[in-house]
């Protein structure tokens, strides 16, 4: 959920059986429109709504500040994370949404490994990543296999839009670097209850979930990808 769904409600879409909302926190350094009303409307709604925080990177924008601008951040990223969490207790640990890059592929994965460790040492939670086949393809593929590699230690949010509306086959296996998606966005043009207008729809793996509600997921994705 972004700040351009400006009203929902929560209430219909935990009716239809929705199991968990992931709002967008900020974009680079600017928390985002609207945060705080979904966040709030999530919880309140009842039903069990799990929720999730997500941060659209910005490593196109302050290439001259090198990986301070990771840091950078994801220091506000975890601020907010912190903040929503003592209000909320939110369930999914920090989200970086990597979609825009810098030309070289090993600054790109520098950049968002630095973002991905700042906020876990200022959160104490795993950070997740988003991204898409065309984005690993365009932002990724040349990086070097280890850096390529440590970003397989942080679960994958998966963006591939092989089906419509949840109809058709999972995406492929091939998910490299990463060992397999933690999350699957399906499309980015799906209806939900609540929801006016299109949005994007996921789904979670049955395992990933069981265990964010046992707050044993850091520790488990870590035990499989250590």
């Amino acid at each position: 959920m972004s700040g351009w769904q400006t009203e929902i409600d929560f209430r219909e879409v935990a009716a239809a059986q929705k199991k968990f909302v992931i709002v967008k926190g900020a974009e680079g350094t600017s928390a985002t429109r609207r945060r705080d009303q979904h966040m709030a409307g999530a919880t309140a709604a009842g039903g069990g709504l799990m929720t999730g925080l997500y941060y659209f990177g910005r490593p196109d924008s302050y290439r001259h500040l090198g990986l301070d601008d990771a840091k950078r951040e994801a220091s506000v990223a975890a601020r907010i994370w912190r903040d929503c969490d003592a209000l909320w207790d939110v369930e999914i640990g920090p989200i970086l949404d990597f979609e825009r890059g810098d030309p070289s592929d090993e600054y790109n994965a520098l950049w968002a490994l630095e973002w991905l460790q700042t906020a876990h040492d200022l959160t104490g939670r795993l950070p997740w990543i988003y991204s898409a086949r065309w984005a690993v393809s365009s932002y990724f593929r040349r990086a070097p296999a280890e850096l390529a590699g440590r970003l397989a230690r942080y679960p994958l949010w998966w963006a591939d839009y092989q089906s419509v509306n949840g109809e058709g086959a999972e995406p492929e296996d091939e998910t490299t670097p990463w060992p397999f998606w933690t999350i699957w966005q399906y499309t980015g043009r799906g209806a939900c209850p609540g929801v006016a207008g299109n949005c994007d729809l996921n789904v979670m793996r049955g395992d990933a979930y069981d265990a964010l509600l046992c707050e044993s997921f850091d520790a488990e994705y870590r035990g499989l990808v250590p």
